[in-house]
Formats: structure tokens, sequence, C-alpha cells
């Protein structure tokens, strides 16, 4: 059993890689998280009415109608496991606020 010490240092050290990894997500994000939120905030409010249909449709919807970019934008939900709608919702989403957990913006 590590004594005490150690075992704040372990904490510390783990702490500090999962603050690291956070500021490396928040670098990534193609959108400021205001407009994260909004995309995500959207994309669920169209899926409550229909089914996903398998594409970005409802989410590129969204960046058009706005003039936001979409390849980069779809490029890093991909790289976040949104492929298709509700994958924004269940994977993107979810990498998206383990990024802003604790600096919201």
């Amino acid at each position: 059993m590590p004594s005490r010490e150690e075992a704040a240092r372990r904490r510390a050290l783990k702490n500090a890689r999962r603050e690291a990894e956070r500021d490396e997500l928040r670098s990534c994000l193609p959108l400021a998280p205001d407009l994260m939120r909004s995309l995500f905030d959207f994309v669920d409010e169209r899926l409550s009415n229909v089914d996903c249909d398998g594409s970005l449709e409802l989410t590129v919807t969204f960046l058009q109608q706005r003039k936001l970019p979409v390849e980069p934008v779809v490029n890093w939900l991909r790289s976040a496991g949104g492929y298709c709608d509700c994958e924004v919702l269940s994977n993107a989403e979810e990498r998206f606020l383990l990024a802003v957990s604790e600096h919201e913006s």
C-alpha cells in the first residue's frame, strides 16, 4: 500500500493528465463552445421529431444556415465518433462536454 504522500502524488499526476487532455480537446474544437452547444441543441431538438437517417443532414443544415465552416466541424465530429446526427449527440457531444466541463466559456 502506498504512503499518503505517494497516493497524493499519484492523484496529482492523474489530475494533471486529465487536465492536459481537456486542454488538448479544447484547443481542437472547430467552433466556439457556445456555437458547439447551439449545434448540439439544434440537432437534439430536430431529432426529437424525426428518426436519425444515418447522415449528418441536420448538422450540416445548422452549419450552412449560420454560414459556419462545414468541413472542419464535420471532421471534428467524425473524429469524436459523430458519423450521423444521432452519434453527434451520443458521442461527439460527450467529447465536447469533457473538453469544457471545467472551463465553461
